[in-house]
């Protein structure tokens, strides 16, 4: 099997945040094995993870109350 997977209740460096992953094995079984190993904690060390999740709540909440545009 060349497929991987990851399911983490909670990230290392934001303890809030969940992450789910299925990796195709595509490219070969070590590459399946290193993205599920490493691509969730390169996520949160992106200099922008975690700033814009306020503004994106809030945009969730006005296209409910409002509808879609």
């Amino acid at each position: 099997m060349e497929d991987a997977h990851v399911h983490l209740l909670s990230l290392p460096g934001d303890p809030s945040a969940s992450f789910f992953g299925v990796y195709d094995g595509h490219g070969g079984s070590a590459v399946a094995q290193y993205a599920s190993q490493h691509l969730h904690r390169k996520i949160v060390q992106q200099l922008y993870y975690g700033k814009f999740q306020h503004r994106l709540w809030m945009h969730c909440i006005s296209v409910q109350a409002t509808g879609w545009p």
